[in-house]
Formats: C-alpha cells, sequence, structure tokens
C-alpha cells in the first residue's frame, strides 16, 4: 500500500512540477524508492477527502481550512530544517512570505486571496529552495503546487484530482 501511495504522489508530482516556474524546477525531484513522509501521506488523504471530490470543492471553506493547515505544517517544518541547516538567512523569508496561506485556519477567506498567498508561498519555497540548495518535502510542497492548479481551475486538475481520488478510496 505504501508503494502504490508513492507512485500516485510522484505522479502528482510530474504533474504539480511541469506547472511551476522554471525556478521550481530547479528543486530536485524524488529518487525512485524515496520515502514519502507520514506527513505529507496525511494531509494528501485530508486534501482528497476535504477537495478533490468535486471541482467546486477546491475553493470551499472546509478545502482553504485543509490547505492552510498542511501548508502550516510544510512550512514549519522547511524552516526547521533551514534553521537546522544553517541556513537562518531564508527563515523569515520562507515565515513572512508564507503566513497569509495559514489564514483560513483561522477564518474564513475570500478563495482568491488565499490562492494568492498559497501563490506567494509557493513561489518564496521555490526561490529558497534554489538559493539554498535545500528542499521542503517534495510530495507536501507537490501537493501545495497540485491544490494551486486546481483553485486556478488549470486543465491539469483533472491529473491532479484523479490521483487524489486514489485516496479517497482508501
Amino acid at each position: 500500500m505504501k508503494n502504490k501511495a508513492h507512485i500516485i504522489l510522484l505522479a502528482l508530482f510530474c504533474v504539480a512540477v511541469s506547472a511551476l516556474p522554471a525556478a521550481a524546477q530547479a528543486i530536485k525531484k524524488p529518487q525512485s524508492g524515496t520515502d514519502v513522509s507520514e506527513t505529507a501521506m496525511h494531509y494528501t488523504k485530508m486534501v482528497a477527502q476535504d477537495c478533490s471530490a468535486k471541482s467546486t470543492l477546491w475553493t470551499s471553506n472546509g478545502c482553504l481550512r485543509t490547505l492552510s493547515e498542511s501548508n502550516r505544517v510544510m512550512v514549519s517544518n522547511y524552516m526547521e530544517t533551514l534553521d537546522r541547516e544553517g541556513q537562518t538567512q531564508f527563515v523569515e523569508l520562507v515565515k513572512n512570505s508564507c503566513a497569509a496561506s495559514t489564514a483560513a485556519e483561522q477564518g474564513t477567506y475570500p478563495a482568491d486571496a488565499m490562492k494568492s498567498a498559497f501563490i506567494e508561498c509557493a513561489n518564496a519555497i521555490s526561490d529558497v529552495a534554489e538559493a539554498s540548495r535545500l528542499a521542503p518535502d517534495l510530495a507536501h510542497y507537490e501537493l501545495l503546487a497540485g491544490s494551486i492548479l486546481c483553485m486556478s481551475n488549470d486543465r491539469r486538475c483533472r491529473e491532479v484530482s484523479f490521483r487524489l481520488h486514489q485516496f479517497r478510496m482508501k
């Protein structure tokens, strides 16, 4: 089951990476056999349940709350990694650029505002990963990137939703 989930997440990653700007693609892709973190797995299941059952759910308050929580955890873990690896000069940039993306945990905000916050955060993480050569949890980052595609009604969301659908069936 873990291998199947790993394959699904890697496929989702390939879809998501193709949507990111060139700078984001400088982040190394996971090698086959790379373990998907339990945290990324947990939030992938939550996003699958709360966001991807119907295309209209991507902008619902429940989905935005789940995406905000997922992003807060990913960002916190990434800032810890940066700090632990001596790249402290990037911690504040990530913190400041991603703070708004966690707002839906505490209240109700317009979907377009949250989408903008997610995009700002994803771009900042991409820039920091390129400059520091320290990537965030890539499976967790791809979940953010795929969610941005779906919130934007991008045609590639069909593939993201298809992959996430497999998590709803478990």
